[in-house]
């Protein structure tokens, strides 16, 4: 597989630096996509893990490589254990091994006013909404991807992510809009039983690896 010549976020996509940040809660191969994905749409990203994640993560350079467009990146994030901005987005794509450990140590006085996308099928959202005072969107993803240290690889040459919302509402134009530079397809379907049956098999595979 060959990828053209590399390219810094600076290069083309200028991060909005005045804006309200998004907070991306998880250094999982699918955080870290939509961290990517976010940023090189121009928004403001800062990555939400452990200590010991954060502290590794912050501010290296991560290489991007997906097979989609044949293209490659080089991105670095801010990242914290501790949020100390209100949020726009918060994006909660938990490993199996800190599903509400991580998200009960976050200020949530910070997301009370943010859109709340749930990427954790085994997750209650009721428990989330108890937690952050806030609407939850369940949200789900299809892709395939690689991460280890340094590097991720989007690996399918499709990928779509599924909100549990109507088309109509306005919170799903807003998400749209945040990814709309970033190639991902994006659906909407309001049936979240459906929509969690669709994608039970493969998040459970996903796992157990």
């Amino acid at each position: 597989m060959f990828f053209n010549k590399s390219l810094r976020t600076s290069d083309s996509h200028p991060v909005e630096d005045g804006s309200a940040p998004i907070y991306v809660t998880g250094i999982t191969p699918l955080g870290v996509f939509l961290g990517t994905q976010l940023q090189l749409s121009g928004k403001r990203v800062i990555m939400v893990d452990t200590p010991e994640k954060t502290a590794a993560f912050h501010r290296s350079e991560l290489v991007c490589r997906d097979e989609r467009t044949l293209k490659s990146c080089r991105i670095s994030f801010n990242s914290t254990a501790t949020p100390d901005e209100d949020a726009a987005y918060l994006f909660i794509c938990p490993s199996p091994q800190n599903r509400f450990s991580l998200l009960t140590l976050l200020p949530h006085s910070h997301f009370t006013g943010a859109g709340i996308i749930n990427f954790d099928s085994a997750g209650n959202s009721e428990k989330l909404m108890e937690l952050f005072k806030a609407p939850v969107i369940n949200a789900y993803f299809k892709g395939c991807l690689e991460y280890r240290p340094e590097q991720l690889t989007v690996l399918d040459n499709s990928t779509v992510l599924t909100l549990t919302l109507s088309d109509s509402d306005e919170r799903a134009r807003g998400i749209r809009s945040l990814f709309e530079k970033s190639g991902l397809e994006i659906v909407t379907r309001y049936d979240n039983a459906a929509n969690f049956w669709t994608h039970f098999i493969p998040d459970t595979l996903a796992g157990l690896t």
